[in-house]
């Protein structure tokens, strides 16, 4: 029965031992388990931003050529503000001799309140005239404004 006693003895020791040799290498399996994961991740995330930065000289070629197609429009839209400035400048030359020849002949038809000394003004807006008297623009009429029918009559003439 010693013998009996004795080899149950060494078989749960062994079994023990067994246990234990099997949960340590099965905690280390985990652990490598868990690192080669870990280690899958930073490669897959590394592999990702390879591909962003790959991309990232053809995001700039296009980036220069949509740069290049604006700087043609703004050069393009730069000469079409110069000319329409231009236009707007004739434009006031052409404002300023109307409201010269309007005074003229507002001086020739001998309007009763219009003198030399008075100015014209065209609303640009609205092209209506205004007689500023001595030239002071607080104190301008326009036909709409000018009171009486007479002189209403005299400057539609």
């Amino acid at each position: 029965m010693d013998i009996v006693e004795e080899l149950t003895a060494t078989k749960v020791r062994l079994d023990d031992d067994l246990a234990e040799l099997l949960s340590t290498c099965e905690t280390n399996r985990l652990a490598r388990t868990r690192d080669a994961e870990r280690k899958l991740t930073e490669l897959r995330e590394r592999a990702s931003f390879l591909e962003r930065v790959r991309a990232m000289p053809g995001a700039v070629a296009t980036m220069l050529e949509e740069a290049d197609a604006i700087s043609a429009q703004l050069d393009k839209l730069q000469r079409d503000i110069r000319a329409e400035q231009n236009r707007l400048s004739y434009a006031d030359e052409n404002f300023a001799a109307i409201e010269r020849n309007f005074l003229e002949a507002l001086l020739a038809t001998r309007v009763p309140g219009i003198a030399a000394s008075d100015r014209v003004r065209i609303n640009r807006r609205s092209s209506i005239s205004e007689i500023w008297p001595g030239g002071d623009e607080k104190d301008a009429y326009t036909f709409y404004t000018a009171g009486s029918g007479g002189k209403k009559t005299l400057l539609t003439i």
